[in-house]
This record gives C-alpha cells, structure tokens and sequence, in this order.
C-alpha cells in the first residue's frame, strides 16, 4: 500500500484555515458583492404616509355607499396597502428568489382557497344538479314524502 505524498513545510493543502472570520466575510462580499440593501428613512415615511392616506381612504369608502362595488374597493384598498407593508416593512423588495417564491405559492393556495369558498357561496340556492329542479320557496314546508329516491 502507497503511502499519500508529504505535505511540504507550510503548505495549505489539508491545513486548518486560520484566516479570520471578518476576513472571510470581506472576501465573500467582495465575491458576491453587496447583497445588503439600506433602505432610505424617507422611503419608510413615503409608505407610511401612503398606509395613513389608504386607511383615509379606506374610512370614506365604508361610509358612502357604491352598491355592489363597496366590498371590490375595499378589497383593492386593503390588497394595495398590505403589498406596501410585505414589500417595504417585510423586506421582501430586496429579498431572495426563495423568499419570493414562497410568498407567491402562498398567495397561489389563497386564490385557491377565496376560489373554492366562493365557486360554493355563489352557487347556493341554485338548482339542483342531482335531480334537475328548482330549489324549493322560501319558507315552504318540506315534506319527506315528497324527496325523489335515486
């Protein structure tokens, strides 16, 4: 059996790396280059005075009425404002792929669900698809009797 080769004196093949930790750091970042972001505090104040003015707005839409559109802006408003929140006070702007990628299944599996809920909200009282008829008056007696058998 072959013995491996000697390491000549100070060689640093195989040696224990003794560099420093924040030396180690400014060689990686200089590697990869600034991956942290500072985000401006005039940034923050811009968002927050953008969440104040949609909550504003959010308060003057809930006391005028605009029939069937009250809830679809409400909806808006609070989808605008909870985006500037995860973007900007979540940090996820300057995020990974990764991170990214888990926020969009997320919303991806919450379409689904609000889908789902409401493809079953909206289709209540319709007509019976099992045995093809009307769904019975409101307040009607409900006679047993009268149920078909499959």
């Amino acid at each position: 059996m072959d013995a491996p080769p000697m390491q000549a004196y100070g060689s640093s093949e195989g040696a224990m790396d003794t560099t420093p930790n924040h030396q180690k750091r400014e060689k990686h970042d200089a590697h990869h280059g600034d991956v942290h972001h500072i985000t401006s505090p005039w940034v923050y104040l811009a968002v927050f005075v953008a969440l104040v003015i949609g909550t504003i707005i959010t308060v003057w839409v809930a006391f005028h009425d605009f029939g069937m559109w009250n809830k679809p802006i409400a909806l808006g408003i609070a989808v605008i404002k909870s985006t500037l929140v995860v973007l900007y006070f979540m940090h996820v702007r300057h995020s990974g792929r990764l991170t990214v990628a888990v926020i969009v299944i997320a919303l991806a599996m919450l379409s689904i669900l609000i889908a789902f809920t409401a493809s079953d909200y909206l289709t209540r009282g319709s007509k019976n698809i099992f045995y093809n008829e009307d769904p019975p008056a409101a307040g009607a007696a409900h006679d047993p009797a009268t149920v078909p058998v499959p």
